[in-house]
């Protein structure tokens, strides 16, 4: 199937870069050592900045529309919506890792400072595209953007693994509460039609 090729073109990627550059090799490493995950449950949460490389309003808001997503939801993450995630899984007390594309910096310092965050929440530093895949995989919960082809990669992979607990689809309801949607692999792929 087509989701086994990329599973296995992602990996196959990522084996090839570490046996052919000990510098790479060292960086994934570190990045994941960094995190001290161990065996203790944790979140990965994927932070796009689609506004710092260009793009333009109007076509985000155009996929956005789309797909029904709330247009900064998962862009900004305001520290209630991660929380209103996080608690009816019993994770709001433990590790969440942020990766990044690294052009902006907001999403982070609104998490770090946040009284629900400040004490578990910690940007993964040095990391690399494979180093930032392999943690997002093995996570307990992954919050992804839902207009980042990275954040669908990760999804996939997810996915085809038979791992659950993949939130990229939030809006607000009538009365204003945060909910997520679409979190089962068939709605994922009738929405991304990847």
């Amino acid at each position: 199937s087509e989701r086994h090729r990329v599973f296995l073109e992602v990996f196959r990627r990522m084996g090839s870069a570490m046996t052919s550059n000990d510098a790479k090799t060292n960086k994934l490493c570190r990045s994941i050592e960094s995190t001290g995950i161990g065996s203790d449950p944790f979140t990965v949460i994927h932070s796009r900045s689609f506004k710092a490389e260009g793009r333009k309003q109007a076509q985000l808001d155009e996929v956005n529309n789309r797909i029904g997503v709330h247009p900064s939801g998962l862009i900004e993450h305001p520290p209630d919506l991660i929380f209103d995630i996080l608690k009816p899984l019993d994770m709001e007390e433990e590790k969440v890792f942020m990766i990044s594309d690294g052009l902006s910096s907001s999403s982070a310092n609104r998490l770090s400072t946040s009284k629900q965050f400040a004490r578990t929440f910690q940007v993964v530093s040095d990391g690399d595209p494979y180093s930032d895949i392999l943690l997002a995989v093995l996570s307990d919960v992954f919050i992804g953007n839902p207009l980042s082809t990275y954040s669908t990669l990760i999804a996939q992979i997810r996915y085809t693994l038979g791992l659950n607990l993949i939130f990229l689809h939030v809006r607000k309801t009538g009365d204003g509460a945060w909910e997520t949607f679409c979190e089962e692999e068939n709605c994922f792929y009738e929405l991304h039609s990847v």
